[in-house]
Parts: structure tokens; sequence; C-alpha cells
């Protein structure tokens, strides 16, 4: 990864609740205090959102179509890319973040969290056209500008989304697009660190070392409501 570009909307809404959750997942580190004491709910029949999701989910119900929650990266990869590899390293962290495999629903008229055991994640493949560099480089732009203005449809899930735009056998772009619902920017750090050991653990055919997860986001939101 040569370059990256991010953007967030409202960024401030989850940070403190996930910063303090993905403190306690990563490294073995000591998290927060204010993670301190929070059990998991892995029974709970109904999961309530967080107060900064309930504030995201009503303002997507005034405006389902629009984009102005989404966030996204675009990272301009170069040198060889093992795209299947890529999509391997998705799948591994969706499996292990259950807030990427999180939609909302309505359950007597009020938004519960509903966490899907596996999504199905694919990686599209834009291959450009031959044209000159000064063409490619408009066609990316106005592909880019499409994906991360496509609203989601926080019923279904993952609400993460990818498409790699191959400009050349070595050159790539991949624009990541994730709803501020389960994402934050203080999140985007951490997530591609472990992007980024997961690609170099299965290129070299073994498994990522990862700490076991205390909690998931949806412990904390419970814990939340229930303090």
């Amino acid at each position: 990864m040569t370059e990256q570009n991010s953007s967030s909307s409202r960024r401030e809404d989850l940070s403190a609740a996930k910063r303090a959750l993905l403190e306690k997942r990563l490294g073995g580190k000591t998290a927060p205090s204010s993670t301190q004491g929070i059990p998991r709910y892995p029974d709970a029949e109904r999961i309530p959102l967080s107060f900064a999701q309930e504030r995201l989910w009503f303002l997507h119900q005034l405006d389902p179509e629009s984009p102005a929650y989404n966030m996204y990266n675009v990272v301009r990869l170069q040198g060889e890319l093992n795209t299947s590899l890529l999509t391997n390293c998705f799948e591994v962290l969706i499996n292990r973040h259950a807030v990427f495999r999180t939609c909302f629903v309505t359950q007597d008229e009020q938004p519960n969290q509903q966490v899907a055991s596996s999504v199905e994640f694919n990686i599209p493949v834009v291959e450009l056209g031959s044209s000159g560099p000064e063409n490619r480089l408009q066609e990316s732009q106005q592909l880019i500008k499409t994906e991360i203005s496509r609203p989601f449809d926080l019923t279904q899930s993952p609400l993460i989304r990818a498409v790699l735009i191959k400009q050349s056998d070595h050159e790539h772009v991949l624009v990541l697009t994730i709803h501020h619902i389960i994402f934050d920017e203080w999140s985007n750090e951490l997530f591609w660190k472990e992007i980024s050991e997961v690609y170099k653990a299965l290129s070299k055919g073994e498994e990522p070392d990862f700490p076991e997860l205390m909690i998931q986001y949806s412990d904390f939101s419970i814990w939340q409501k229930r303090e």
C-alpha cells in the first residue's frame, strides 16, 4: 500500500465507545477503565443499539438514500496482488469482528442489532480500458465517486463493501466503504493494521496470531443500556 486517502462523517459519534472496545481487542493491551467489567452476552435475545448508533439510525430513517455517513478509504496498491488472498483477509476480519456482520432491524417498533453468523463478502474487480493514463485516471475517479456515494441499506449485512479497480497488472486501487454506524476514524487505523497482519500471515500459509476477543461491540451496547 503506497497511498491511502480516507474520509469519515460525524466521526466523533462512536469514537469513545469503539476506542474502548477496540483497545480491548488488540494486542493484549489493557483497555481504558470504561471497558472494565463489561460482560459477554452470547445468548442475548435482543441487542439494542448503543446511544451513538441510535442517533445514526434515526438520521438514516430521515434520509435513507443519503451517503453522508459513508466512511471510505481509497488505497493505491502497487506490485503483484493476489486478489483471492485479499478477499480472504477481509473474510477473516469479518468473521472475527461481529460488528461487520451486523445489520439493524425493527422489532416491536424498536431498532435492534442483528448479528449474522456468516455473511458473503466479495471484492468485484473492475478493469479499466486500454486508454492513456489521463483517461484511466478520470475513469478511476468517476468509479470512486460512484462507489462511495452509494447508500447502504441498514437492514442488510454486511455494511462494508469493497471494489478493486485494476489499472494495470501491477497497479490497483482498492475502494473500501463502511457505514459509520459500525465504524469510526479511530477504528480505521486498527482495521488496516489487522488487514496487513492477516495478509502477511496468509501469504506465508500461516494463520494470523490474534488474541482472543474478550467482548464484541454488541456486548458494549447491551452493557451501556443496562447501566
